[in-house]
């Protein structure tokens, strides 16, 4: 739907330039008391994308007219950041902000808000390709895949809002030139990805749990009970102990797709963020058949997921990890 109230100046092409604060959600609380991962990197700002979508007069966007704005090389950036957005028409916007994103990004948030942008299988076969999509991540043998600049994709949680009753001319002392600037207040910017910190509990070598640990362990080594039987599920060992410097990790299943724009639900009454795929549930409803890592097949489980099963992983000597990792939830 068009706009149907007589032409205003409002509506006549402009060049506008749009002046807005960046804040990051949890800048202040991030694992402060764990130096995992350089904090500053998973603050960095190196681009920002902005969406402005016109409304009509029933306030409806109107996404075809979408004009797009980006700013770069933000790596020192200072509030408030500014961008240009030529030849467009308005009286009134919601206005998307993101960070960090790429043109195939850019382009599948463009083509629809409340889609997905996906890692397909093919595109993107391993993890660490994947999730380089969005936030650095290295493989020791790949390291042309480790995400550049080093920063993380994030979203605004908030729509930011204008009308033609925000644009202020200002005066260009040196050209003469009359600008006109919208001030868009501040975009609270969230991290697309989720920091997976593993912890564990230990046992000091040097303490006689009821015999517990074997013969010959280790005063002031910090060990960990293995307490489940992968050949019987049903048995909650212990089965044995494990140096805590010697537990890795790895994440064998991260969605492939990410939606940039949260969306919510109404769940019993409480409004809810709406989640991303669930492996389960994927596996109960797509597939019909019972949860189990047996029984389901894994190469249709892998056009949604980003999946290993253990031939994989001991084929492809996949890096584990220590203390922290990257993923999608």
């Amino acid at each position: 739907m068009g706009l149907n109230r007589p032409k205003t100046e409002a509506d006549s092409p402009m060049d506008a330039i749009f002046e807005l604060n960046l804040a990051i959600q949890g800048q202040n609380n991030t694992y402060p008391d764990h130096n995992t991962i350089g904090n500053d990197m998973e603050q960095s700002i190196h681009s920002m994308q902005l969406f402005v979508v016109p409304l009509n007069d029933n306030n409806e966007e109107m996404w075809n007219n979408l004009q797009f704005g980006e700013a770069t090389n933000l790596k020192d950036f200072q509030n408030p950041i500014t961008v240009q957005v030529s030849d467009f028409a308005f009286n009134s916007i919601h206005v998307y902000v993101g960070a960090n994103m790429n043109k195939q990004q850019v382009n599948a948030f463009i083509k629809s808000k409340t889609g997905y942008y996906e890692m397909t299988k093919t595109s993107f076969p391993t993890y660490y390709s994947a999730i380089n999509q969005l936030a650095p991540f290295s493989a020791p043998w790949q390291q042309e895949l480790y995400r550049k600049p080093e920063n993380i994709v994030m979203f605004a949680t908030n729509v930011l809002t204008a009308n033609s009753n925000d644009v202020t001319e200002v005066k260009d002392e040196e050209t003469g030139e009359i600008k006109k600037i919208i001030n868009l207040g501040t975009a609270t910017l969230k991290r697309v990805v989720a920091k997976v910190l593993l912890t564990c509990e230990t046992v000091n070598g040097s303490l006689d749990v009821s015999n517990e640990i074997a013969p010959g362990a280790v005063p002031g080594v910090g060990y960990v009970k293995t307490v489940k039987d992968l050949k019987d599920p049903d048995n909650l060992g212990p089965t044995g102990w494990i140096r805590q410097q010697d537990v890795y990790y790895f994440i064998n299943n991260m969605p492939r797709r990410v939606k940039f724009l949260q969306e919510y639900e109404e769940l019993e009454g409480e409004k809810k963020l709406k989640p991303n795929y669930n492996l389960k549930d994927v596996i109960v409803q797509q597939l019909g058949v019972k949860f189990s890592p047996i029984t389901f097949n894994r190469e249709t489980i892998k056009n949604v997921f980003i999946h290993y099963d253990i031939d994989e992983l001991y084929k492809r000597n996949q890096s584990f990890r220590q203390s922290q990792i990257w993923g999608l939830c």
